[in-house]
Order: C-alpha cells, then sequence, then structure tokens
C-alpha cells in the first residue's frame, strides 16, 4: 500500500475512517470542505482493486484487512484529528441542509465519538 500515489493513499485513509462502506455522497461532503477530489482518488482505489463500487451510490473496501491496513498507515494522533473534523464537517452539513440524512447524520456523530468528542469543550 505504502508504493500507491499520495492520492490514493490519502483517500483509502478517509475511508477507513469512516467504516467498511460508506456512500459517495459523505465523500462528496468532505471533498468540498477539505478542497481535495475524495471520489478520484476512491475511483483509482477501485481500479486498483481496494476497494469496490457498490449499488446505490456506495463503495466499500475490497476486504477487511485492506480497511485495517489503510487505517493503520495513520499516527493515533492523525486518526483523531480526522475523526473530529470528519464529525463536525457531516453534522455541519446535515444541520445545514434541508432534507435530513439519518444515515450521515449517525456516521457524523459515530466520528465525533471517535476522535474523543470530549475535546470539544477544549
Amino acid at each position: 500500500m505504502e508504493r500507491l500515489p499520495a492520492g490514493v493513499r490519502y483517500g483509502l485513509k478517509v475511508a477507513s475512517c469512516l467504516g467498511s462502506s460508506t456512500k459517495y455522497s459523505v465523500f462528496d461532503i468532505l471533498s468540498k470542505e477539505l478542497n481535495v477530489n475524495l471520489r478520484g482518488m476512491l475511483i483509482d482505489a477501485v481500479t486498483k482493486g481496494y476497494m469496490i463500487d457498490c449499488a446505490g451510490g456506495r463503495i466499500q473496501f475490497s476486504h477487511d484487512k485492506v480497511k485495517e491496513a489503510a487505517y493503520e498507515m495513520m499516527t493515533v494522533e492523525d486518526k483523531i484529528e480526522n475523526h473530529m473534523n470528519f464529525g463536525l464537517i457531516l453534522c455541519s452539513s446535515v444541520l445545514e441542509n434541508q432534507t435530513p440524512d439519518n444515515e450521515t447524520f449517525f456516521l457524523a456523530v459515530n466520528q465525533l465519538n471517535s476522535g474523543d468528542g470530549c475535546s470539544l469543550s477544549d
């Protein structure tokens, strides 16, 4: 995995923080705020066999070990920072959106919890 292009590695790291299977729309929300093309990075990961493009606008890791390897490429501090950042971005997006999206909201809350949510008061 270390030999992959930096963009593909970054996309895999982001995806590993979010879970085994995630909607493309979540990556689109994050892409906008992070100023990166996560969808493009993940399509590259699909062509390389690390992820699978699924029906219903979802993408998933090809194997649990791939997800674990991508997650382990990050330091503990990076994991906490990513979870908090992704959680705040997604929560903000859900709150600004007129149409409630329960799946994205629960993913946002999960990200905040995984990112040591008690840090929010600091």
